[in-house]
């Protein structure tokens, strides 16, 4: 299976590769609410520390520097959100769930919230739950083939192989020079015995490769 790459760890920004995604998103952009100034000043202060404590990777010092921005000013969804980060990358999958949850009732107009929690339900085996929070993730970005990608995952790991090939003819729509949509779609051709369509793509999959290795040397 592919490796999915969680939203949010220093390396970037979702979608720098159209593989699944296993780390956590960027934070969303703060969300202004009314509370005492000297607070939220604290909580943001507390709040970036525990960010740099997070990118080198000491989860605990970055949970307990989450916990007391959280403290400081309960509605800092960002907290929640990066605690959440914390919790994933420390495989704390059910604490993480209820953290990026509480991220999404302070700002519910985020789609990495939504995606992250997505990775924690899918490592707990929720399927339905993964599945909700990447429709949510293809409602606020119905270009993204990376969206319909990591459906098409999840509904794989289901065992929806038609609705997983539905997200990935989806995926070639948005972006048809791809190869990963290709890839995941034999796959699951070959599941369903479809081994004429299972060559195609693959055959798909492989010129997809070559053309993205002429254009992007180096790429792979």
């Amino acid at each position: 299976m592919a490796i999915e790459i969680a939203e949010g760890q220093k390396s970037g920004a979702m979608g720098d590769k159209m593989t699944e995604k296993q780390q956590p998103t960027q934070q969303p952009e703060s969300v202004e609410v009314e509370s005492d100034p000297n607070a939220r000043a604290f909580a943001e202060a507390l709040n970036r520390h525990a960010n740099l404590l997070l990118e080198r990777g000491e989860y605990d010092g970055a949970i307990l520097h989450y916990s007391k921005a959280i403290r400081a000013n309960p509605d800092n969804a960002n907290a929640f959100f990066n605690r959440g980060r914390a919790h994933y990358a420390k495989k704390e999958f059910e604490r993480a769930i209820d953290d990026y949850s509480n991220a999404i009732r302070l700002n519910p107009n985020y789609s990495g919230t939504f995606h992250n929690r997505a990775l924690a339900r899918r490592a707990l085996k929720n399927l339905e739950g993964a599945i909700e929070d990447y429709t949510k993730v293809i409602e606020f970005k119905p270009d993204d083939p990376n969206a319909r990608m990591n459906r098409g995952f999840a509904y794989e790991e289901k065992g929806d192989f038609s609705l997983a090939i539905e997200d990935c003819n989806e995926a070639i729509k948005l972006n048809g020079h791809l190869p990963e949509p290709f890839v995941l779609r034999s796959r699951l051709r070959g599941k369903m015995n479809d081994k004429e369509g299972e060559l195609a793509d693959s055959r798909a999959a492989v010129e997809a490769y070559e053309l993205r290795s002429r254009s992007q040397p180096g790429a792979q």
